[in-house]
């Protein structure tokens, strides 16, 4: 158990399902690997030579970094389609490389994606809307396609129409870290009308661990869990929640016993809060569904500052919920909570120490308490026209290269340089893989 977590634990029955304790911790080493491939992107072009469409075509395994930072308009979704690639963002001169108008979809294992910006925006084509997503995780069983080990950390991610960010399907194994998730579309064209979802996990999914992230601007799944999936939401600043912030669902099909810690995050009301749901809400048929998912809450917070008494923690009974932390062990220093938001607001999104002008406005309006689910994307495009595109001085690596076994940590540790150099964190995403 945690130290310092004893006075927030609930009296419950002690329950135990075996099932967790094969995985608590997400690494991968994406596309560092022996024979992968070096590739550069040079341009900002949706297509053809030295873009970053062709990059990904080209990828599998392979490492992505770029000679240029600025705005990429899309004009249909990215996807990554073979498995062992690194995308690494911290590459591409501050504010880095931001994304607009597609979908980025993954679609294989072994994937580690950080410090770039991804906002799809909205479309008028309802078939293109109903699923725009900012970044799509999804697994086929029919295509064999099970995805696991996928690392996405210091990116930041908005104006989804669907959601934000969707895991769906066959999905084991997604750390979500460091990032700013904020202000999906109220009115981007979903065919249903007004959709403004953050961070949805279906019932197929498996193990997820979301730390250390900006969660905010969003009417609902903030983020949304369902019975049967294994999750760890620690250390998050969750804010400015419309109708629901964090919701844990029945599934009408569960595959498998769950288990979920909610760990010392912080919910902040805005001036558009809604103050008919707890901070929590979970189903009244979650804690009695078959298989069990267990459920753990300790060490959160709530910040009513701007509307007292607004919300309260948790609408379940204590006795219900589990008495101990479900997953120990996440790789993770935990941040006590009364220095998260200077933390997470420090380190957190694409490129923290030079950050893009739409990162900015998500943090000052959470900070001013104004933060609230966007209507469309037309209220906040106009701040990417001050995003200027850059060279690099000198390229890190040679396009094309082949990476040999000895070469391997020279390259992790030069991935490393650039992400402290972005992020001003020590900690790296390279070091996860053993």
């Amino acid at each position: 158990m945690i130290k310092g977590f004893l006075h927030h634990c609930f009296i419950a029955i002690i329950l135990t399902i075996p099932s967790i304790a094969r995985a608590q911790n997400v690494d991968t080493e994406g596309g560092i690997v022996k024979g992968s491939r070096i590739i550069h992107v040079s341009n900002l072009d949706n297509d053809g030579a030295g873009s970053f469409r062709e990059a990904l075509k080209g990828c599998g395994p392979c490492v992505i970094v770029f000679d240029i930072s600025g705005l990429i308009e899309l004009e249909d979704d990215l996807e990554i389609s073979k498995p062992y690639v690194t995308v690494a963002g911290e590459t591409s001169p501050s504010p880095g490389i931001i994304l607009h108008g597609g979908t980025l979809r993954i679609r294989a294992h072994n994937i580690l994606i950080s410090n770039i910006s991804i906002y799809p925006g909205s479309s008028f084509d309802p078939k293109i809307a109903e699923n725009r997503d900012g970044i799509s995780i999804y697994g086929s069983q029919s295509k064999d396609n099970n995805i696991h080990n996928v690392v996405l950390q210091n990116i930041s991610v908005g104006w989804g129409v669907d959601e934000n960010i969707s895991v769906q399907g066959i999905t084991d194994g997604i750390r979500i870290e460091r990032s700013i998730i904020a202000q999906p579309l109220r009115n981007g064209g979903h065919p249903k009308g007004v959709h403004s979802m953050n961070i949805l996990l279906s019932g197929f999914t498996r193990r997820v661990l979301l730390l250390g992230n900006i969660i905010a601007g969003a009417e609902q799944r903030n983020p949304r869990l369902t019975t049967g999936n294994q999750v760890s939401l620690v250390n998050n600043v969750i804010a400015g929640t419309g109708n629901v912030a964090t919701h844990l669902d029945t599934s009408a099909v569960i595959e498998h016993e769950g288990a979920i810690d909610i760990i010392e995050n912080l919910y902040k009301t805005s001036s558009v809060s809604s103050c008919k749901h707890t901070a929590i809400h979970i189903d009244k048929h979650f804690l009695e569904a078959i298989p069990k998912t267990l459920v753990y809450i300790g060490g959160n917070r709530i910040d009513n500052e701007l509307k007292p008494n607004c919300l309260s923690l948790v609408n379940a009974e204590r006795e219900k919920l589990s008495h101990r932390n479900l997953f120990p062990d996440i790789n993770w220093e935990y941040i006590p909570i009364q220095d998260l938001e200077m933390h997470v607001f420090k380190y957190a999104g694409s490129h923290p120490l030079n950050r893009n002008p739409i990162d900015r406005a998500v943090l000052d309006e959470i900070q001013d308490g104004t933060i609230a689910p966007l209507e469309n994307d037309l209220q906040k495009i106009k701040l990417t026209k001050s995003i200027k595109p850059k060279r690099v001085s000198d390229q890190i690596f040679k396009s094309r290269r082949i990476i040999t076994t000895s070469e391997v940590p020279m390259i992790r540790q030069t991935l490393c340089q650039k992400y402290t150099s972005v992020t001003g964190l020590q900690s790296c995403p390279y070091n996860y893989a053993k």
